[in-house]
This record gives structure tokens, sequence and C-alpha cells, in this order.
């Protein structure tokens, strides 16, 4: 068994040598990570395993087994505990601890800046972890949220692992993984010499939890901005400092200006002294403006509570994100589960706030939610619909990229090329795009909360919906295990949210909130229970009818199957499965987009093993034909790519965007390449579109609809 980056991923009840498959934890360029038990200890583990292309590549098992190595070295409490590795049927992989809480990024972005003892008794431990390596002669060099894991969810209290040593140092090395050249960690938290070529060091690893610490208590980084921007911060900016005179803040303050200081010479002497202080701070008691966020009580909707606060100084701060706007049906994105150390994405969505006020929920504040009441009837307004891609409102599509904790940038398209990207806010892990009060633009829906206590919230439209999932009998444990899409079942004009769950081996459900166009969905019914080859479903309205169905794709029989809505409370399976056409070992990535202009949207389907396929699909009242728009056996490429569809020249065709790594750029870089739609029967490759050598690892797609990033 090879895992190839056309393979199916293993589902629940697969064996990986002596390891029983549970479920997926995360997905990425490199790999899987699931969530394993081991047969011969009846103990859970995260499993990471390796896509087969990369075992190919020295230099990435190079970083495969320093991880393993260093771990193996390390015996601390807050350090993750490797429990095995080795290569099972040519597939590299590490059997390590399981933290069940998730990482520190996807919990500072849910919940914002933490109670400031409990941000100070997290870093302490993060801190202790870095004494307990740099003991033994390891250097991190890539502390950072991401890589910080939490045992369990609760949030009274933290217990946090530090995990990714793949880029780590150890003092039998005589050189870093590195590339010439190159400079390995984020840019949000190195080090002043680390940003001028200097070599990572143990004060490299004490600055970062300085940032740590800060991100912690604020909900973001130390200074903000381009990369050029935050590069010039951590090296001429004045350390930020928190606001008051209490007793915290000035000792918060003394260690953020000592951890954080310019000169390594300045910083702490050890990791252990920072750890001391860290821990003298969380026993104090803040008060005035420095008592930030309290807890709220558990439960649905459970997180930091903020309290009136004032603002806090830092460096330059990234931009605020207006509204965007792209052309689409219902676009959507599902739910990405993003690697505990590290995954991108690539978005053609709204980057977030529409400057609305916070969002409420309606009723009382008890502890269970009221569901919002049906929606009505009335249709929508006839407005016209966002061009596909289009991020900055200017009729041309755009491309988003992302990287898990990271700001959005959006390189813009001016009709000809894409100019130089523009850093926005931060994305969220669980977000959907969709035109919802259909006022021709695209607003935000964030899902959140624990299964099976599920809630959506439009951003600016002040409503909070309880959208409950099933989870008894079925494989969900977390929102990440749902597949969300926004299509108009009902026909009315609105929105509604798709929710499919796997409720069975190979049994699925689909249950739908319906939407009335306030930003309030009502409680979920099911609309379809029973077999389909995978969880991930396309809106797509087949017949023209102006009411969705959606099709399932079976990505490795590369077929699809078309689910007709009957506009009240059902789907019903249509016809007989439907292959692509696309002569290849599976389906990369299936989207709905109009390609030709004429105002009706088409299936895109493509492939990339090796070469590149791409398919246009088209309903016929019993399957959907298919045609031949691009084939390239020898298109150059590397490693995996993600798609997503843009109208980037503005000429009302659907272009297809491919962003991943190839051949024509250095080893792991990714790139971003263009097909123009010819608006008739053909994609052509758009050379002058290409941009080489994009600021992102292992970029993953977000939008616009949820089926194209299969998770």
């Amino acid at each position: 068994m090879v895992l190839s980056p056309g393979s199916p991923q293993l589902g629940p009840g697969a064996s990986f040598g002596p390891y029983r498959i549970d479920r997926v934890i995360g997905v990425g360029g490199m790999g899987v990570v699931y969530l394993a038990t081991d047969g011969r200890l009846g103990r859970r583990v995260a499993l990471k395993t390796v896509l087969g292309h990369l075992t190919d590549s020295p230099a990435f098992v190079e970083r495969f087994q320093r991880e393993a190595a260093a771990l193996a070295r390390l015996e601390s409490p807050h350090v993750i505990q490797i429990f095995d590795h080795g290569v099972e049927d040519d597939v590299p992989f590490i059997a390590t601890q399981y933290a069940a809480g998730g990482d520190l990024g996807h919990l500072l972005r849910t919940h914002g800046p933490m109670p400031p003892q409990l941000a100070a008794e997290l870093c302490s431990q993060v801190a202790d972890a870095m004494a307990d390596a740099h003991r033994v002669g390891v250097i991190h060099r890539d502390v950072k949220p991401a890589n910080v894991l939490l045992r369990d969810d609760r949030l009274d209290r933290v217990h946090v692992y530090l995990c990714d040593f793949g880029v780590a140092l150890t003092d039998t090395d005589t050189g870093g993984f590195t590339e010439p050249g190159g400079v390995s960690g984020t840019w949000n938290y190195l080090a002043p010499e680390r940003i001028s070529g200097g070599p990572g060091s143990a004060a490299t690893d004490l600055y970062a939890v300085g940032c740590l610490l800060w991100e912690t208590l604020t909900g973001r980084p130390p200074y903000g901005g381009s990369d050029v921007e935050v590069a010039m911060g951590h090296q001429g900016e004045p350390v930020p400092q928190l606001p008051g005179d209490d007793e915290f803040s000035r000792h918060a303050n003394r260690v953020l200006a000592r951890a954080l200081a310019k000169d390594p010479t300045e910083r702490y002497p050890s990791a252990s002294a920072l750890r001391d202080d860290l821990r003298s701070l969380a026993g104090l008691t803040p008060s005035g403006s420095a008592q930030k966020p309290v807890l709220a009580p558990a439960g649905d909707g459970a997180g930091w509570q903020p309290t009136p606060q004032t603002a806090v100084s830092a460096g330059r701060a990234g931009a605020s994100t207006p509204r965007r706007s792209r052309r689409a049906v219902w676009g959507a994105v599902a739910a990405v589960a993003v690697l505990a150390c590290g995954t991108g994405a690539v978005l053609a969505v709204t980057t977030g706030d529409d400057g609305g006020s916070a969002p409420t929920t309606s009723g009382t504040s008890s502890g269970s939610d009221p569901s919002p009441t049906s929606p009505s009837p009335t249709p929508a307004p006839d407005t016209p619909e966002p061009i596909t891609g289009d991020l900055t409102g200017d009729g041309l599509g755009d491309v988003g990229l992302i990287e898990a904790a990271e700001p959005l940038r959006v390189y813009a398209s001016d009709g000809r090329r894409f100019l130089d990207p523009e850093r926005k806010k931060r994305a969220e892990n669980v977000v959907l795009s969709g035109d919802v009060d259909r006022d021709g633009v695209l607003d935000l829906v964030r899902i959140g909360g624990d299964p099976p206590n599920l809630a959506a919230v439009v951003a600016g439209l002040s409503v909070r919906s309880p959208v409950p999932v099933p989870v008894e009998g079925s494989f969900v444990t977390s929102v990440l295990d749902v597949s969300f899409n926004l299509a108009d079942l009902d026909g009315n004009g609105y929105p509604d949210l798709v929710m499919s769950t796997q409720v069975g081996e190979t049994e699925r459900q689909v249950d739908v909130a319906l939407g009335d166009g306030t930003g309030a969905f009502a409680a979920p019914t099911t609309w379809f229970s029973g077999p389909l080859p995978d969880r991930q479903l396309v809106p797509l309205d087949a017949d023209d009818d102006g009411t969705d169905d959606l099709v399932s794709v079976d990505r490795t029989a590369g077929t699809l199957t078309l689910l007709r809505s009957d506009g009240s409370a059902a789907l019903a399976v249509e016809g007989e499965p439907t292959a692509t056409g696309i002569d290849s070992f599976g389906i990369e990535a299936v989207m709905a987009g109009d390609v030709d202009g004429d105002g009706t949207d088409e299936l895109v389907a493509v492939a990339d093993p090796g070469g590149l396929e791409i398919g246009v699909l088209r309903w016929d009242g019993t399957a959907f034909e298919s045609d031949s728009w691009f084939r390239e056996r020898a298109w150059p490429r590397f490693g995996t790519a993600t798609f997503v569809l843009s109208d980037v020249d503005g000429d009302g065709d659907d272009d297809l965007v491919r962003v991943g790594d190839d051949r024509e750029s250095p080893r792991f870089e990714e790139t971003i390449n263009v097909f123009l739609s010819d608006g008739t029967s053909a994609y052509t490759r758009g050379t002058a579109w290409r941009v080489g050598t994009i600021p992102f690892t292992f970029p993953r797609l977000l939008g616009p609809q949820a089926n194209n990033n299969y998770v």
C-alpha cells in the first residue's frame, strides 16, 4: 500500500501494520495524520504517514527521520511522546501520543485571547518543553501556536505538548535541514538574527516563546503586515507592551521585554529561567486593563468571553478585511482538517468581516440555544451574482492563499496577470461563503462548537443558529468530521445549510437547515440517508430549474451520482453513477462553475496524477456527459496540487487556477498556474499568469466549494 496523491485515504477500520485506523485527523500536502489504535497495546495514537511521491525525496525523508530522532531523545511532560516509527509497505510513518484538544492556533482562532493567568501558565509549559529539549541538545526552530497541542478540550486549565521537530537541530548536526539561503520557521515567530540569516539557537527558541506569550494574551502576533513588514518589526520596532500599571501587566511587560530583546545576549540565559518567570507571572491576579477575557461555562459556544479592555499597543497591525464579492451559485467551503503542525489553503471567497455587529443568540442565554423560527418562503430579490473569485470588487476573479494560523494573501488580477499579494486577516478553519441575504456580495458563515451542538453564525447579520448534527452511531467526533455546503435546495433563492455526515461504513446522512435571507437557519431536518461513496457533495442546479441538487463524488472509481432535490424535504438518487471520462487513477477535484458563460453551471473535474486532465460535465437528463477540455500527459509537476475556479480575465467564463509545486520551481516551493477557458471547448495554459515561489509550504483549498478539498 503506497499513499500516492491520488490514492484514497484509509477509512475507519482499515489496517496499517499493527494499527487500526479510527478516523482522519488531518490532511496536508505531505501526508495524512490518522487517529489510530495500536492493536498490540490497545492504545490510541496519532499516526503520521507520508504520501508515496515524497518517499523519493531524500530531503523530505531526512526531515521525517529527523523528527523521529529528535522526539526519541526527549523525555518531557510537555513534548509529544513518540511511540513508534518506521516504514510499512514503503510508507514512512511516526506514531505519537494523541492530543485530543487540537492545536493552540485553532483554540486562539476560535476563542480569541486567553485569560492572562492561563496564557502565562501555557507559555511556562512550552518553556519547560524547551528546557528539556535544550538540555539534550535539541533546538526546535519552529515554535508557533500550530505546534503546541492541547491534551484535552478543557478551558479551565491547560496541559500542552510541543510537537513537530521536523526542522529541529541537534548537537550532532553539522548543518540544518533548511536549503542554502533558506530560513526555517515562521515569519511571525522568527528572531531578528534568524531573519538576518543567523542559525537557530536556544536564544531564538526563547524569542519564539515570547512571541507566543504575546499572541496568547492579545490574539495576534507581535508584528503585523506583509512578510517584509513583519521582518522589519522583529528587527527594528519596539517590543510590544501591555497597557496598564497593575502588577500583572508590569511583570508581563518585563517578561516580554527580555524574551523579545533584539540582542540575543539580552534575553533569558536559559529556557528554565524563562519558565520560572512565566510561572511567577501565572500566579499573579490581573486587574484593571489587564483583566482580559474570563472563562465561560463549558458547553455549546464555550470559550473566552471578553470583557471591556483597553487596546493593546503593538507593532504594525494588519489591515482590516472588507467584504469582497465573487460570482457563484452558492460558493461553499468545507471544514479543513488542519494537520497539528501546519497546513495551508487556497481561497477564492470573501475574506471575512463586513463591519457588522458581533453575532448574538436569539432568545435566552441558557445552556441550550433555542432554534430560530422557521424561515419565511419569501422569494429572494433579483440581484446580480458576484463574479467568480472576485475578492477585490473590480469584476475580475482573484485568488487567495492561506496557511493555518497565517493571514490570507490575496493575489488580485488586473485582467492580464496577478499583482503582488496583499495580506489580509486570518481565516477560519470552518467557513462557508455565499450570498446569504442576496445583496450581490458574499457573506461568511462560520461553523463552530462540539458535536452534536454545532452553531452557524453569519458575519455581520447578528444571528446565531443552532445546527445539531448526528453523533450516535456516526463517525462524527468533531466539527471537522462534517462536510458543509450552502445550496438553495428549496428553490426560494436563499442558500440553505447542507451538512453531510458518515453514519456507517458506506452510509451517509444529509441534513438541511433552510435559510430565509436574514442569516438565520431553521432546525436541520434529514433529507437523505443511504449509501454514498463519499460524504463530500457538490451543489449544482443540474437541470437549471432554479433549485439546487447535489452531486456525490466517488473519487476512487471516478464516478458522479446525482441527488435530485424535490424542493421541499428530500433528496433522491437519480440514474446510475456516471464516469467522469477522465482517464486517471481517480479524481483530484470537482467544482461547479459557469465555464462557457451561458449562465448555467457545469461540473469541472480534474485529475493530476503525473500529468493534468480537465473534464467538463453537463447533466443531460439521465446522466452526465463528459467533454475533455485539457489533457497533457507530460505537464510539469512534482507533488500534490489544489484547484479553484476564478474568472481571472473577467470574460464571464470561469477559469481554473492550480496551486501546487511543479518541476519549473525549486523543490517544495509552491506556484500558481492558470488555465483559461475559451468559453466553448478548451482550457489553455495562461503562461503570463504563472506566479512562482509563493510564500506557502502546503496550500489547501478552502473555496469556493466545499468539495474540492477532500478531508
